[in-house]
């Protein structure tokens, strides 16, 4: 039975159940969010499951007689538990909380000298709304953080059992179905009584891949009718197609998919993308700005981000540079291998060899899924290809879908030590009030919507060629 959380602004319903703890109807300040959101399935192997067929690849949803809950709870406005687990996202302040544990009920390699039970603890952290501390390197956008994280830990390889399976890999799979209104802030704030806004909650998504420089950003500053493409390395805005791709690839093993046979191609860091957008389709009232959302800024827009270019990291940015970018070379904006000419990915220290995939869909394919086998999404990009033989439009605006798949391997050199981190530690930002920055407007005033390049219709499309 679904339980009611309104606290801190946010307001939300979750369910204890099978799947865990699943948030659903999230709204902060009466402004929707998400449909829902959970953990849709966590998979493990003692392979790289992208270059063999091990029997020991297994699959466990949370909260079922395969790996039941422990525990679950609401965390209250104070104390360490409400600090995020990364450094870079510490200086976040988190205003309450839910967590759960979880344990497999069978060992998992059983009969070998690895049987393990495998841990797992989900937790929930919602923040409060603000700019201080920066959601980005321009310091100019309210936001609200949630951080959906999953942790997990397997016990250091037994001794003498090297050349025996043991637990190298752990994928989990996210969900937010995202449902942001199609109304203007005024209207929101009118229907405040109990009105849920706009019945179109048709949203439109983006994806991009920074520039690690900031040449292109000036150019933009001094003249707005320059090109959007002077900004990113690459974009798709607004997505053209629903599309599945890659947002990290640092692991051994980051190889697409390219059917259902094991027939794979490496995937370079260069063709990742950086982050997802995802914003109201139509807008009315005086923020409309025919149809447009500011970018850089997205003043009313879901943001995922798991890397930055590399000028956001930047320290040694000059006194101009540093009037565009005041928050550079935060640890927010860094991640791990940070470099003055590359970004970092944000990711847990603890566990570097990680990829990540995503998706962006129609609604329709949740619904699919939800009915299927999951031996069907064994393969992360194969649950999309077999929902559909080509990606549909929604160029337009759509109810979507954003899907996010973790992969971490463990390291081979450190198999006498627990195998054990967390997921999802960069989280996502809300912003639901207009940014009224100058630098923002101009840059997005500067192009329309349909000026980026139109891609390939097919599912899988990188940042670089």
């Amino acid at each position: 039975m679904a339980r009611r959380l309104s606290r801190n602004r946010w307001d939300l319903e979750y369910d204890i159940g099978r799947g865990g703890i699943i948030l659903r109807n999230v709204k902060h300040d009466n402004f929707n969010l998400a449909r829902e959101i959970r953990v849709t399935r966590i998979w493990i192997c003692d392979d790289d499951p992208a270059a063999s067929f091990s029997l020991n690849y297994v699959s466990f949803e949370l909260n079922s007689p395969e790996m039941p809950m422990r525990d679950a709870r609401e965390i209250e406005a104070s104390g360490v538990e409400l600090n995020s687990p990364s450094a870079a996202f510490s200086s976040y302040h988190n205003v309450f909380g839910l967590d759960a544990s979880y344990a497999t009920s069978a060992d998992y390699l059983a009969g070998t000298p690895n049987a393990c039970r495998p841990l797992v603890s989900q937790r929930y952290l919602f923040g409060n709304y603000g700019r201080n501390p920066p959601h980005e390197p321009g310091a100019v956008l309210d936001a609200t953080r949630l951080f959906p994280l999953l942790s997990f830990e397997f016990p250091p390889v037994a001794l003498g059992s090297r050349g025996l399976p043991y637990p190298r890999y752990l994928r989990a799979d996210f969900l937010i179905d995202v449902d942001l209104d199609n109304i203007d802030e005024a209207g929101i704030r009118s229907q405040r009584s109990g009105g849920r806004g706009s019945s179109d909650f048709a949203n439109k998504a983006a994806i991009f891949r920074d520039k690690e420089n900031l040449a292109g950003m000036s150019v933009v500053v001094q003249s707005p009718a320059a090109a959007v493409q002077e900004l990113f390395a690459a974009l798709e805005k607004p997505l053209q197609y629903e599309i599945v791709s890659w947002g990290i690839a640092r692991a051994e093993a980051a190889r697409q998919t390219t059917g259902r046979l094991l027939l794979r191609n490496t995937v370079s860091e260069q063709q990742t993308w950086d982050n997802v957008h995802i914003w109201p389709a139509r807008r009315g009232g005086p923020y409309d700005l025919d149809n447009r959302v500011s970018t850089p800024g997205a003043f009313h827009a879901l943001h995922c981000h798991w890397r930055w270019g590399a000028v956001a990291g930047r320290r040694d940015l000059d006194w101009m540079d540093r009037r565009l970018l005041p928050a550079a070379g935060q640890p927010q904006f860094r991640g791990l291998g940070w470099s003055p000419s590359a970004g970092g990915a944000l990711v847990d220290p603890g566990i570097p060899r990680q990829n990540l995939k995503f998706a962006v869909t129609k609604s329709d394919i949740a619904a699919d899924q939800a009915r299927t086998s999951y031996e069907s999404m064994r393969d992360f990009e194969n649950a999309f290809y077999l929902a559909r033989l080509n990606p549909e439009d929604v160029s337009g605006g759509s109810d979507l879908v954003f899907w996010l798949s973790f992969e971490v391997f463990r390291d081979p050199s450190k198999l006498d030590e627990p195998f054990k981190g967390t997921l999802f530690v960069n989280g996502f930002y809300f912003a639901h009030n207009q940014d009224d920055t100058p630098f923002t407007a101009a840059a997005g005033g500067a192009y329309g919507e349909a000026s980026n390049p139109h891609p390939t219709r097919q599912w899988t499309r990188f940042a670089r060629s």
